[in-house]
């Protein structure tokens, strides 16, 4: 089995997101006792753009159609395909090769099946629109901002949200722990 990962946008450079994914999908496939042989990660790669090209998203098509892998595990679909071209060539594999196994963390999808199929495409145009909107109401805040002037527009910019500062010293340990899955109410 082969495990794809992706995150659109990674700032920082640490591939945590790409990593997170790359448990969960692990933790899948050995609850349906597949083996995962290799995983593939496209961090910091837009799969909405349709002028970028995604390596290891067209490496894992290669390795499926030649047999190199039996098969996919993905967070959700939406990490997989954004565009429905791209779903689409994953889909023509599973038609020429109908053994081939498909999970993902989120959904109960099978692109094996024509159900499953009919259901990853309402699901991935929904994505598809989603990522059209957002882009949609960004470009003109982005056009008509003098550069340097967004959060993140340029190195050493403050983060898009701001300084975490909480408002008293008390909230301190509590906002440490956001994001690590621990309690907040204690």
């Amino acid at each position: 089995m082969g495990i794809y990962t992706r995150i659109s946008r990674d700032d920082e450079g640490d591939a945590l997101g790409a990593a997170r994914q790359q448990q969960d999908c692990e933790r899948l496939a050995d609850l349906r006792s597949w083996q995962a042989v290799k995983v593939y990660e496209d961090n910091d790669v837009s799969a909405f753009k349709r002028n970028v090209v995604r390596d290891e998203f067209e490496l894992m098509l290669r390795d499926l159609r030649a047999g190199l892998i039996d098969g996919i595990v993905a967070y959700a679909l939406d990490r997989l395909a954004r565009q429905p071209k791209d779903l689409e060539r994953l889909i023509e594999i599973y038609d020429e090769r109908p053994w081939l196994e498909f999970a993902t963390v989120t959904n109960d999808i099978n692109i094996g099946t024509p159900d499953g199929r009919t259901m990853a495409r309402i699901m991935v145009a929904f994505a598809n629109k989603s990522s059209h909107d957002a882009s949609r109401r960004i470009k003109p805040r982005l056009r008509s901002a003098p550069p340097g002037a967004l959060p993140g527009s340029a190195p050493g910019d403050a983060p898009a949200f701001g300084p975490l500062r909480p408002r008293c010293a008390d909230a301190r340990p509590h906002v440490d722990r956001v994001g690590s899955h621990e309690p907040i109410t204690a």
